[in-house]
């Protein structure tokens, strides 16, 4: 098998995400989703290394990709390994980050912690319990990045069985599960309250404008 890591960028403002793509060629994973683990390691130059989870980006396994948001301005070192089976390969490589001149308020910091969660940035935040409460509350670990059925939100998903958007200026969405009935749910960020979600066709409208999440379950 053939294996290539291809960073998105060299150099990127803090609070931006720096993506590395991993294309697969030759013998691929028979259950990529399963068989295959993609981790990485990021770190400031000289201050401790954060682990980050990658996930399979295609249905065939060809493209798995690891996203990372430096948090402030600086060089740094990062390293990336696949492993199936017998199969490993290890990338080593540097960014820089850029002080984008990011003003650090409360409601800043929320909503950076759930768009670091939301790309698989971080499995958990300890800064931040109602996040942990809100995604310990089901099996998050199955859900992966699927921002392509959740119009101008970030999503996770197992299609099928539960659906994760979040919008950080509310506004609107458009997310269609599948034909089977769901039970929909607004959760704020803010108060870690829920109120129930209606929707209108495949339109979701956020309650107001601060940000919300929205979760969406299949019923058996």
């Amino acid at each position: 098998m053939i294996i290539t890591f291809t960073q998105s960028q060299t150099e990127i403002d803090a609070h931006d995400f720096i993506e590395v793509t991993l294309n697969l060629a030759g013998d691929l994973p028979a259950n990529p989703f399963v068989d295959v683990e993609v981790r990485g390691t990021f770190a400031l130059v000289g201050e401790a290394a954060l682990a980050v989870d990658g996930f399979c980006d295609s249905a065939d396994g060809s493209v798995h990709r690891i996203r990372f948001m430096p948090m402030g301005a600086g060089d740094y070192v990062y390293t990336v390994t696949y492993r199936q089976g017998q199969t490993f390969a290890t990338h080593h490589g540097t960014f820089t980050a850029r002080d984008a001149g990011h003003e650090d308020s409360a409601d800043d910091r929320r909503k950076l912690a759930w768009e670091m969660t939301m790309a698989s940035g971080y499995k958990s935040n300890s800064e931040y319990a109602h996040i942990r409460e809100f995604f310990t509350a089901f099996e998050w670990q199955r859900l992966k990045p699927r921002p392509e059925l959740a119009s101008g939100a970030l999503c996770l998903a197992e299609p099928g069985v539960r659906y994760m958007v979040y919008l950080p200026q509310g506004g609107r969405t458009t997310l269609k599960p599948d034909g089977r009935a769901y039970h929909a749910r607004w959760f704020n960020p803010r108060t870690c309250d829920y109120t129930n979600a209606i929707s209108n066709g495949n339109v979701w409208t956020a309650p107001d404008d601060n940000d919300w999440a929205l979760i969406v379950e299949m019923q058996y």
